[in-house]
């Protein structure tokens, strides 16, 4: 197969892309652990107890939750960067047996299926995670051949 698509992004896509890349990047654990350590927080703040543990457990629940904020900021100022820096918020993309190459006026990549680590997927969007970063992909208006093909080719899928 050898197919071109062109696809446009908007501020709307690049925020759902940076949602679902920070929510694979916490993890369910991570948030489970924010949670605990919020609990243990407050649970020690009201029963009055003012030890080692209750410093210890605001202080894990700054430093964890600040990363956890952080994180998300951090992506998304540095994809909104990218995204303002398109003249043109459109990028082509074309698939082929080898691999995949996009096209945009900030420039152009191309990447072997192999490179695929994985593919984290929403109604809206699929985001190809590759080394040292991901690359969003809106699905609207895509057939579900070109989905399947992508889904075949990425090695790390199956």
């Amino acid at each position: 197969m050898d197919r071109e698509i062109s696809v446009t992004y908007s501020e709307k896509i690049i925020r759902a892309s940076v949602k679902r890349q920070w929510q694979n990047v916490i993890g369910v654990s991570g948030f489970v652990l924010l949670l605990v350590l919020s609990a243990l927080f407050l649970y020690l703040l009201v029963s009055g107890d003012r030890t080692w543990l209750f410093g210890l457990s605001t202080a894990s629940f700054i430093i964890f939750g600040g990363v956890v904020i952080f994180g998300y900021f951090r992506l998304l100022g540095f994809a909104m960067s990218k995204f303002r820096r398109m003249n043109t918020p459109v990028a082509r993309f074309r698939f082929n047996d080898d691999g995949i190459s996009i096209v945009a006026d900030t420039g152009k990549t191309e990447f072997a299926w192999k490179l695929i680590e994985k593919i984290l997927r929403s109604p809206d969007i699929w985001i190809l995670m590759v080394p040292g970063g991901g690359i969003t992909l809106p699905v609207e208006g895509i057939d579900d051949v070109l989905l399947d093909f992508i889904l075949e080719r990425a090695p790390s899928i199956k």
